[in-house]
């Protein structure tokens, strides 16, 4: 199995165990809190999609644990789609006392890097929670278009947008994006 590795967080994917930890971010976007057979549930659904993903082609669906001092501290969803060109950013969660510091930053342009990396992908597409100040600050300055907004029965309001490559290349190669661009990115095996 592979992972990806950033400057201060790299992403796994899930292990049931991990959703005992991480559960508690997800319960706010619930109409309850998970149990442990959601739980169950969850990790066999994903855990079948993992077991089909792509690692060398990019291909498929794939629910990552987000790792920060080898804690697991929230989970993304990725979705690659060489068919139809281009990949998913499905949702993500994160600890409370982990949002707010970066972590979402980081998780973005991880996302970003591992789906361009494919040639096959030319665009890539996200849902934005309106209420959360670290997505909006994240993706506000790449996700400009809006396809779609979404409330969903909890109350939450998301916006669906799009980039394209060419976009993505001339945002991460500005130089105000230096940081950003020269930032830790492997896809190494995780032994």
């Amino acid at each position: 199995m592979k992972k990806i590795v950033g400057n201060t967080i790299e992403l796994k994917p899930l292990k049931r165990e991990d959703l005992d930890i991480i559960a508690p971010a997800w319960d706010e976007f619930m109409y309850i809190p998970f149990s442990d057979r959601s739980k169950d549930v969850f990790y066999w659904g994903s855990n079948n999609t993992n077991s089909m993903f792509n690692w060398d082609a990019l291909e498929g669906k794939i629910t990552l644990c987000i790792y920060k001092n080898n804690s697991p501290i929230g989970l993304t969803i990725i979705d690659v789609n060489p068919e139809f060109e281009f990949a998913e950013f499905r949702f993500s969660i994160l600890l409370p006392e982990h949002r707010g510091a970066g972590v979402y930053s980081e998780l973005n342009i991880l996302r970003h890097k591992f789906a361009y990396s494919a040639d096959t992908v030319l665009r890539t597409k996200c849902r934005i929670l309106h209420d959360s100040a670290p997505q909006q600050n994240t993706v506000q300055a790449l996700y400009t278009r809006v396809e779609l907004v979404e409330t969903t029965p909890p109350g939450k309001t998301f916006t669906h947008s799009y980039i394209t490559r060419d976009e993505w290349e001339a945002w991460i190669n500005h130089e105000d994006q230096i940081q950003k661009l020269n930032s830790i990115f492997e896809v190494v095996d995780d032994i």
